[in-house]
């Protein structure tokens, strides 16, 4: 009888363990999916945002930037030019583009200056009566010259 019962106790308390950690694994990926949801884009309204950066062989830095979106009133470009120095990404020059549409391309570019390593920073920003809805940004690979 204390054989049965000891056995009883023990598969109980097995299935306890078992529940108990399972629920605490649940939890712990609810919480990880939502804080990963927090910090992404939706792409709700930016349908496409493409980015090219490239500089020549005679030192000339071409950024070109392309936001597409559904439903919105403003799409705002911002590319940032940066070089790095010194242990530091340095911004050299930006640009801005805001459009009344629902797209805009940005295309600008600078020379600059041999021996340093650059890259670009694009934002998209979309915009419904005046208040951003939703932004994306991409950082492009760097670049030697």
């Amino acid at each position: 009888m204390k054989r049965k019962l000891k056995s009883k106790c023990c598969i109980l308390l097995f299935l306890i363990i078992i529940m108990s950690v399972s629920l605490c694994v649940n939890a712990k990926s609810t919480t990880v999916i939502e804080e990963a949801e927090i910090n992404q884009t939706r792409y709700t309204y930016i349908d496409i945002f493409i980015n090219s950066f490239n500089i020549s062989k005679y030192g000339y830095a071409d950024i070109s930037s392309y936001l597409d979106a559904y439903g919105v009133d403003q799409v705002r470009i911002t590319a940032y030019l940066q070089q790095y120095n010194d242990g530091y990404w340095q911004t050299v020059k930006h640009w801005t583009d805001i459009k009344d549409r629902d797209w805009n391309t940005l295309d600008v570019g600078r020379y600059v200056t041999s021996g340093y390593s650059y890259r670009c920073i694009t934002y998209g920003y979309v915009y419904i009566n005046g208040f951003i809805v939703e932004v994306d940004f991409c950082v492009s690979n760097y670049v030697f010259y």
